[in-house]
């Protein structure tokens, strides 16, 4: 029963759309229809401003930190009795946290890219890693400018960083995991970094009320 309660609140909070509710309700702007149509923190940076991309940075961090750390709470105090290995029952939440941000059910499965989320997931696996991965995302973002860029090798660097701090094979396969569905969900970001017309940190993009 404690699996299945974990699995539901991992979907329901990794499937909150709040980078779309705070630009809907602070700028009335359909965020699915300015930008790259992501609800993620750099869509809402070009569309709203810093102060409402600073607020869906931190709670889409937040929906993946909370049901990971339930799960690897339940799982180091024996509340996992069912599973055999619980850490994959933590991988598992984790892993579900960001496909429902991903593809919410509260937008027809539309939503973000998951970088964030799953960073939130990796710092209730290992904080250590996890600021690792964000300050090699900061540093490149610093250094290329290209949001997209920093994401994707960040994120698919993780599974290193992961083994390297923890040696823990479920939390390693979890960042593997995550590094392919974040790569996938960039790939329109990759054909544009291609192409010479990926917008970088800053740069504002036309943003206009979704007429009803």
């Amino acid at each position: 029963m404690n699996t299945v309660l974990l699995l539901i609140t991992a979907y329901v909070l990794g499937a909150m759309p709040v980078g779309y509710w705070v630009v809907k309700y602070t700028k009335g702007i359909d965020l699915l229809t300015v930008g790259s149509g992501s609800t993620g923190t750099t869509n809402v940076l070009r569309a709203a401003g810093k102060g409402a991309a600073a607020l869906v940075f931190f709670l889409d961090n937040l929906k993946g930190f909370i049901p990971t750390w339930l799960a690897v709470y339940c799982a180091q105090h024996g509340l996992l009795p069912e599973i055999g290995n619980s850490m994959w029952i933590v991988c598992a939440v984790a892993i579900i946290c960001i496909v429902a941000h991903s593809k919410s059910v509260f937008l027809k499965f539309k939503g973000g890219k998951g970088a964030a989320t799953a960073l939130g997931t990796t710092f209730a696996m290992n904080y250590m890693a996890s600021l690792t991965s964000f300050s090699l995302f900061v540093l490149l973002v610093y250094l290329v400018r290209y949001v997209s860029v920093a994401s994707l090798v960040a994120v698919g660097t993780s599974a290193l960083v992961m083994w390297f701090f923890t040696h823990e094979p479920s939390y390693t396969g979890f960042c593997a995991f995550a590094g392919v569905f974040v790569v996938y969900s960039h790939r329109a970001n990759i054909k544009r970094l291609m192409a010479g017309t990926e917008p970088k940190i800053g740069q504002k993009v036309e943003a206009t009320p979704k007429m009803q």
